[in-house]
């Protein structure tokens, strides 16, 4: 990981961030590591995300473990101090019974009643309840709480010493109102401040939406994301690993604005890139593994295409967009897949004859030695002679570097040395 994480610190912009998501069995290792990486003063916070229930067969031998429920995401900082974070607000459960007054208001003067007496009268809370009673996801009562947000509040403390000063001598015991330039009252009494529900009405994500409604602020424990239910999501199938749509969608809302960039290094079947599409922001995906029709091509061919799974509700998407999509150049990895696919020795034998004149071989391949010692070689099974030509491989040449894009040896075609070209800005 280091050498990638190295690359990625590079490619990061001042201001920019990069979360990284591992289980328990890394989580300690690969903080040490960021902290060599990118400086352990630029650490912002390890998030705790709920990625699965203790439910099914791993809970057959709960008393010799403890269940794993949690991932880690390490987040850095390229430069921590010009980080900004957009705050991110999760569904509030249950209704904070602190919002116990409402402000009414009768030809201009501003009287201060029993919430609980409001939503008796408005038929909302019977004669016997209280605000313990109130059920937050009532549609009566969510309408109300919306539409009145202003009239509702709760009592908190301020430090504005002037308004206290005057609070405590012209205006002890009442009721002091002060209008700023835009009209906005704010009531005070003594030491304390009305504070209104307006300010706890957030966008929310609730039943694939991002609606207004009662917000509690997200910190670093993300307990409320289904990482259940998204074997749909896309329109692609990945038995493990597939994260759902919405951790995405917090992780670019709350660090990227329109049209910015983001990286994912492991991309998979492409739902970061999937995700920042539909938000509008650019992305660039690497991924060696071919994961065939579950690939991030078809997925983000989906998207294109007006896919509704994820997060498309949510943001209304609709569909559109385009992006490039290319495959690195093989040189040694033709290699790989050749050995990989050979079923008889005399194919092994043809292939370490091609190998000798047009692979790259590891500086510490002899290759006199070798063919001296081929009856050994000859001996050796099957499977440990495409164990031998595999180490005999050098691994940082299984494709062409750019720099050889040149090299007549490659073949490499004029309109993809325009189209490199035009990525590097520089031909």
């Amino acid at each position: 990981m280091k050498n990638r994480l190295e690359v990625a610190r590079e490619l990061l912009k001042d201001d920019g961030v990069i979360f990284v998501q591992c289980d328990n069995n890394e989580q300690a290792y690969l903080k040490i590591l960021c902290d060599e990486v990118f400086r352990r003063e630029d650490f912002i916070f390890d998030i705790a995300v709920r990625s699965s229930t203790p439910s099914g067969i791993k809970t057959a031998h709960r008393e010799k473990t403890i269940i794993k429920q949690r991932d880690s995401i390490l987040v850095f900082a390229k430069n921590k101090t010009k980080l900004t974070f957009k705050s991110q607000y999760t569904k509030t459960q249950g209704w904070d019974t602190h919002y116990s007054v409402w402000i009414e208001k009768t030809f201009g003067k501003t009287k201060l009643l029993k919430l609980e007496e409001k939503l008796k009268n408005e038929g909302i809370l019977g004669k016997n309840q209280t605000l313990k009673d109130v059920n937050i996801n009532d549609k009566k009562f969510k309408d109300f709480y919306l539409k009145n947000a202003n009239k509702i509040a709760r009592w908190t403390s301020h430090k504005n010493k002037e308004i206290t000063k005057v609070c405590l001598t012209r205006y002890k015991d009442k009721l002091y109102t002060v209008r700023d330039k835009t009209g906005r009252e704010t009531i005070y009494l003594n030491k304390q401040v009305l504070q209104p529900l307006i300010y706890s009405i957030k966008d929310v994500y609730d039943n694939k939406k991002i609606v207004r409604d009662l917000g509690m602020l997200v910190c670093d424990f993300w307990g409320d994301i289904d990482f259940q239910n998204t074997q749909n999501e896309g329109g692609i199938s990945l038995p493990t690993g597939k994260k759902p749509e919405f951790l995405l969608y917090r992780i670019i809302d709350m660090t990227t604005n329109k049209q910015d960039l983001v990286l994912d290094f492991f991309m998979g079947t492409g739902t970061t890139c999937a995700v920042a599409h539909k938000m509008g922001r650019q992305y660039i995906g690497i991924e060696q593994l071919d994961y065939g029709k579950n690939s991030a091509e078809v997925r983000l061919k989906n998207v294109i295409n007006g896919d509704q799974t994820g997060i498309s509700k949510a943001v209304g998407w609709k569909g559109g967009g385009d992006f490039v999509y290319l495959e690195l150049m093989k040189w040694n990895q033709n290699f790989v897949g050749k050995i990989q696919k050979a079923k008889t020795k005399e194919e092994i034998r043809k292939l370490w004859e091609t190998m000798k004149e047009k692979a790259f071989l590891s500086y510490k391949v002899d290759i006199k030695a070798v063919d001296e010692h081929a009856k050994d070689f000859e001996d050796l099974s099957i499977e440990d002679q495409k164990r031998f030509l595999l180490e005999c491989l050098d691994k940082n040449q299984l494709y062409v570097n750019y720099s050889e894009i040149d090299d007549e040896e490659y073949g490499v075609s004029e309109e993809d040395k325009k189209l490199n070209g035009g990525f590097y800005a520089n031909k």
